[in-house]
């Protein structure tokens, strides 16, 4: 093998090695940055669930081994889920909860329309005293 090509072909494994470092330096910083951003969404009063999810699942595509910051950023991310679910059912639940007391109002009122009205109810239970 003559000498020009030995050299040649050294020099573009040099380089091609070290732009393959400056492209994993550069996708781990990209990385970096959309695990930040999740996490401050997920950490913000309104999340927005699918921007999260979406920065979670690019930084996942990008690192080709998951660090902790992206393992600590899927699980916020299952939590804050969870979290929303667990308000969701509490609100339902104090929905239904007032519903019955509205059924339980009006089915009081329509009973005193019935019997008179509540001037009716008292005269009922009012006791008369004789005079000597």
């Amino acid at each position: 093998m003559p000498f020009e090509t030995l050299v040649a072909r050294l020099l573009t494994e040099a380089l091609s090695s070290i732009v393959n470092a400056a492209r994993m330096t550069s996708r781990r910083r990209r990385a970096a940055v959309a695990i930040s951003r999740a996490i401050r969404e997920l950490l913000s009063q309104k999340p927005d669930m699918q921007l999260a999810e979406s920065l979670v699942t690019e930084a996942r595509e990008l690192l080709t081994k998951p660090t902790s910051d992206l393992l600590k950023a899927e699980k916020m991310l299952q939590d804050v889920r969870a979290a929303d679910e667990a308000r969701a059912a509490r609100k339902a639940a104090q929905r239904r909860t007032a519903r019955k007391r509205v059924r339980k109002k009006t089915t009081r009122k329509t009973s005193r329309k019935k019997t008179g009205g509540r001037k009716a109810a008292k005269k009922k239970y009012t006791r008369k005293v004789k005079k000597k």
